[in-house]
């Protein structure tokens, strides 16, 4: 995993808090948090459970996005190292995959396709593979 994981180096920037708005207290909502607050809050109850103290070697936090309009599913990873010193460095890695088309006619061949390309190849591979093997 590390060598497709992109370190992420650390800037010196002011952030960007949200504004909240207002909300209508006639509707008896909780108030909204601030991202900021809420991230806090999280890792604050991240501590309190224990399941962050001082040794926590690593933190990994996986999940799967998918967006129906372009149809591709995203393996997401995100990596927080804690080092002794007390530094985190946070690591990730996105990994796209574009599902096949299948609702159209020109979709379903080419799935069809690239299915007959994948068992011809596996199909070679197995072949070539024996005959590599009886020379041994």
């Amino acid at each position: 995993f590390n060598e497709t994981a992109t370190r992420m180096v650390p800037t010196e920037t002011t952030p960007i808090l949200p504004t909240v708005t207002p909300v209508d207290t006639s509707l008896d909502l909780p108030p909204i948090p601030s991202k900021l607050q809420y991230s806090l809050d999280a890792l604050n109850d991240l501590v309190d459970y224990r399941w962050i103290d001082n040794q926590t070697a690593m933190v990994a936090i996986e999940f799967t996005l998918y967006n129906a309009g372009t149809n591709m599913l995203i393996a997401s990873r995100l990596i927080f190292e804690f080092l002794p010193t007390g530094q985190v460095i946070p690591y990730h890695s996105l990994k796209p995959l574009l599902l096949p088309d299948v609702e159209s006619f020109t979709g379903v061949l080419t799935f069809l396709t690239e299915l007959m390309l994948v068992a011809f190849i596996a199909y070679y591979a197995v072949k070539e593979f024996n005959k590599a093997r009886s020379f041994f």
